[in-house]
């Protein structure tokens, strides 16, 4: 995963100088980054949480809540998580591995 942040920062400084490819060019990033972790997990699905859970025991139980929580309120916990850090860089991974569709999710394709 490559953090997005640096790159927000970079372009939000050409922005201020006048220079607006910049931030069309980390917006498509970072939306182009979503869609592709959302199809990785979408591919992978439980094959993969199978073999995080397996690298990191310690996930078993927040792989489990983040279950509950996108069953049980979707598109909310997936917008939310756009705004809490390292959350962000594993939810659409997470949105495509329990088959989100794509009226209940901002990372569908």
């Amino acid at each position: 995963m490559v953090p997005g942040e640096p790159f927000f920062l970079a372009a939000g400084y050409q922005l201020n100088q006048g220079f607006i490819a910049g931030t069309i060019a980390a917006l498509i990033g970072a939306v182009l980054g979503d869609q592709l972790s959302f199809l990785i997990g979408h591919k992978m699905g439980a094959k993969g949480q199978r073999k995080l859970r397996r690298r990191f025991p310690k996930t078993r139980r927040a792989i489990a809540k983040a279950k509950v929580a996108l069953t049980r309120y979707g598109f909310i916990i997936v917008i939310a998580a756009r705004l809490l850090g390292p959350i962000a860089w594993v939810m659409p991974f997470m949105a495509g591995s329990y088959r989100m569709h794509g009226g209940s999710s901002a990372f569908a394709h």
